[in-house]
């Protein structure tokens, strides 16, 4: 980890975040929700599994049937129509969530990539991308995807 840059990284985050907050009204992906949603499941690896916790458990809260689900899972909530799978990869290489999003995909559910690279292999699996517009972390450790 270099500390110089990592402060930077951090120093970045409120702009980042703000630049998140006033595109997300208007991005595309959300046409890519089909009206009669009827449950989301959200996928990860590592700390974007954690990520997709801390969704899942607010939209419950919210009144939405959401469960979130490692990647690598087995035994996995299946997808057709009327569930969203949101897979979860800051880099948009993590190759078991990119295989999940496309098993749902396959199955029929509305497949949305939320990611920090929206060109990578999981933003073209999916029906639909979320940018997120978190930039380059150059600090060595991780701190706004």
């Amino acid at each position: 980890m270099d500390a110089e840059l990592f402060l930077r990284d951090l120093e970045a985050k409120p702009g980042r975040l703000r630049s998140l907050a006033d595109g997300l009204d208007a991005a595309p992906v959300w046409g890519a929700v089909p009206p009669g949603t009827r449950r989301v499941v959200l996928i990860g690896m590592g700390s974007s599994r954690y990520a997709a916790a801390v969704i899942a458990a607010r939209l419950r809260a919210s009144g939405v049937h959401a469960v979130a689900e490692y990647a690598s899972a087995e035994a996995a909530t299946p997808g057709g129509a009327g569930t969203v799978a949101i897979g979860i990869s800051a880099t948009g290489k993590t190759e078991e969530t990119t295989a999940a999003l496309r098993r749902h995909r396959d199955a029929g559910s509305a497949a949305i990539a939320l990611t920090n690279a929206p060109a990578s292999a999981i933003a073209v699996t999916g029906t639909g991308v979320l940018d997120l517009m978190a930039g380059p972390e150059e600090g060595g450790v991780a701190c706004r995807t």
